[in-house]
């Protein structure tokens, strides 16, 4: 990664970072879940795969528990790709089948 994306990112997931704690602060968790998706996301692509799956699975928890299916299932599909960005084949065909499944049932 070259230094002028590698800034932008650093970038990015500080802002994330400040307002993961913002909504953290104010008990907001719906908007506590966007932010470690993102979080997972730019992770992604700083090559830190390990940290971003950690994120991706609290997003996905805190999806569920607030009842929101679809935030769900997009982090389900994210950890497929974070896995299949590692060369974890096997593992991330399961996530993005369970992922597809539940796009499906909502009509996505």
């Amino acid at each position: 990664m070259n230094l002028y994306w590698q800034s932008h990112w650093a970038a990015a997931k500080k802002g994330i970072q400040e307002t993961l704690l913002l909504f953290q602060d104010i008990d907001d968790r719906l908007g506590a879940a966007w932010c470690l998706q993102s979080l997972g996301h730019t992770l992604q692509m700083e090559y830190q795969y390990e940290e971003a799956r950690i994120k991706l699975e609290e997003a996905m928890r805190q999806f569920k528990d607030n009842g929101d299916r679809l935030g769900a299932a997009q982090c389900l599909q994210s950890l497929g790709d974070n896995l299949q960005m590692e060369d974890r084949y096997e593992e991330a065909r399961v996530k993005l089948e369970e992922a597809m499944r539940q796009f499906q049932d909502f009509g996505d």
